[in-house]
């Protein structure tokens, strides 16, 4: 089991290969981001209290998302809004794990990000999409 002390909340979760070169991006709802190595963080035992992931200053908003990332992957800021912002991982420098983290999205007045998520397209499928999109466009003109 995994134990909290009062206040704690379980924000995300994932399993991890022992040996591994990704990241772990975490992002706040005022638009905030931070890309650690998995490496900087210590293997958790039963009944282990968790690791500290981002220091957060005031202004910077409150964690709304966790992911395992690589380099070359594009994440998803959702914001309250509807409004969606893809961004590449490698936009986010890799930091130690108590930093406080740099700008990922900008959410208008108002608004915050909600949600973050992979982006599973790739470029090669956006491309067809929009091929696709092009020849229906020409078929019924």
């Amino acid at each position: 089991g995994m134990r909290f002390r009062e206040g704690d909340e379980l924000l995300d979760m994932d399993v991890v290969a022992a040996e591994t070169s990704k990241d772990l991006l975490v992002v706040t709802n005022e638009g905030f981001a931070k890309r650690t190595a998995i490496e900087e963080y210590r293997l958790q035992g039963r009944n282990g209290y968790g690791v500290k992931a981002v220091q957060l200053a005031e202004g910077r908003g409150s964690l709304v998302g966790a992911l395992i990332v690589e380099e070359t992957d594009q994440v998803m800021a959702i914001m309250k809004s509807g409004k969606v912002i893809r961004s590449d991982v490698n936009e986010v420098k890799r930091t130690g794990r108590t930093t406080q983290g740099v700008t990922l999205a900008k959410p208008d007045k108002g608004d915050e990000i909600i949600s973050i998520a992979r982006n599973e397209e790739t470029d090669d499928e956006e491309n067809q999409l929009e091929e696709k999109e092009a020849t229906s466009e020409n078929e019924e003109a």
